[in-house]
């Protein structure tokens, strides 16, 4: 991916849950579920990591990391402390509804670039547009 390829004034972001975003930005994570399709269905977004994350959520998002993937989830402190309220990366995504299960679709997320410097924000719920301002900042730091 280029920085030609993003569209700074249409920027749109989601936010996933700390684990998620780290495992999107290891690369292992390929695929995210949501009850909706994005409009539009292709592009490139940003990827926003929540603000928190409980001591049992951790746990659970560390376990399915190790047995899905093989790989060690940071510890909590460190996603509290360097992940989470921040953008993370910028990733291609693709979703259809051909990749749907029964409660959600897939939207297939490649060519993952992470910020060089995480930005602190606000996610929302759905795929959120950002305003320019942070667009620019993300599209600086790629």
């Amino acid at each position: 991916m280029r920085k030609s390829d993003i569209d700074v004034k249409n920027m749109r972001a989601f936010t996933v849950h700390p684990g998620w975003a780290w495992a999107i930005c290891a690369g292992v994570k390929k695929q995210e579920w949501r009850t909706f399709l994005p409009n539009p269905r292709e592009g490139v977004c940003a990827v926003h990591c929540s603000k928190n994350i409980s001591k049992g959520e951790w746990e659970r998002e560390a376990e399915l990391v190790k047995e899905w993937w093989g790989r060690k989830l940071p510890s909590r402190e460190e996603l509290l402390a360097n992940w989470c309220g921040k953008v993370v990366a910028v990733v291609k995504y693709a979703a259809s509804e051909d990749d749907w299960d029964e409660s959600a679709y897939g939207w297939r997320l490649s060519g993952v670039k992470k910020l060089k410097k995480r930005i602190v924000c606000k996610g929302a719920l759905k795929l959120w547009k950002m305003d320019a301002v942070l667009a620019k900042k993300v599209l600086a730091q790629l």
